[in-house]
């Protein structure tokens, strides 16, 4: 008899031990979840303001080209006069502005996402899969010997289409990013002087008439966007995991009171 009590004061002391280390690593993962949702708030914060930044140095290059469409437009005696008036010239000097910034932020934005198609279309494994299904479900013409080479080339052309957007989104990136790097670099011309001293530069080469500051902003504006939406993609995948584990930690914790 008593050994059973013995027993039992033993089963109950090791139940409030295990309780006690049961909360105390709870709490221990709490503040370690706690100051890992921190940090990377903050990284998603720092990376908005960064985001913020070369995205404003990106978009410059593409509003001051059509601004200087507009003007090239607008040159006109009639519009001049129109344009010097007042009030009048005044609206529609604001309206000009206005609608540059906001075609130049069009095209900037167009440029961007043929810049980012190639990832958009393979970026998961749930993209990939849907990709993998539809190229499976696609009915493959087979190419027999008495094929004429016509009816040969369009049986090809029928079985690369599944593929071919994927491709073709390949080639329409690299044209975007060399159109994003010659706007950019008639914006923040890399020689000192501007681009009119270019030919001078090839003719003699030297160091010390390359703009630094210049061709820094031109490569990381010209590669920024795409790592920025690339970062928030993961940072987005780490919250979603961390989110999950807290779940499963509360659920965990109340099946054990429960008990």
């Amino acid at each position: 008899m008593r050994r059973t009590a013995k027993e039992q004061v033993q089963n109950a002391t090791q139940q409030v031990q295990d309780r006690v280390q049961k909360m105390y690593q709870s709490r221990r993962y709490k503040r370690k979840s706690a100051l890992g949702v921190f940090i990377l708030n903050l990284v998603f914060a720092c990376m908005i303001i960064a985001a913020g930044l070369f995205i404003f140095l990106n978009i410059q290059p593409y509003i001051k080209a059509v601004e200087m469409l507009a003007n090239q437009a607008l040159n006109y005696s009639l519009i001049n006069f129109v344009m010097s008036l007042p009030v009048i010239g005044w609206l529609l000097g604001m309206i000009t502005s206005i609608a540059t910034t906001l075609i130049g932020v069009a095209l900037w934005a167009i440029f961007q996402f043929f810049e980012l198609l190639p990832w958009i279309l393979t970026r998961d494994a749930d993209t990939l899969r849907s990709l993998i299904e539809r190229v499976e479900r696609f009915e493959v013409l087979s190419i027999k010997p008495s094929d004429t080479p016509m009816v040969a080339a369009l049986k090809e052309r029928h079985n690369n289409i599944p593929l071919e957007w994927i491709a073709k989104a390949t080639t329409y990136a690299m044209f975007a990013y060399a159109i994003d790097g010659i706007m950019n670099l008639i914006c923040y011309p890399p020689i000192q002087g501007g681009l009119d001293n270019v030919s001078l530069w090839l003719l003699a080469p030297s160091l010390a008439d390359v703009d630094w500051g210049n061709l820094v902003t031109v490569v990381i504006t010209l590669i920024a966007v795409e790592v920025i939406v690339k970062l928030w993609y993961w940072l987005r995948q780490v919250f979603g995991h961390m989110r999950q584990q807290r779940q499963e930690q509360q659920q965990t914790e109340q099946a054990e009171q429960a008990n």
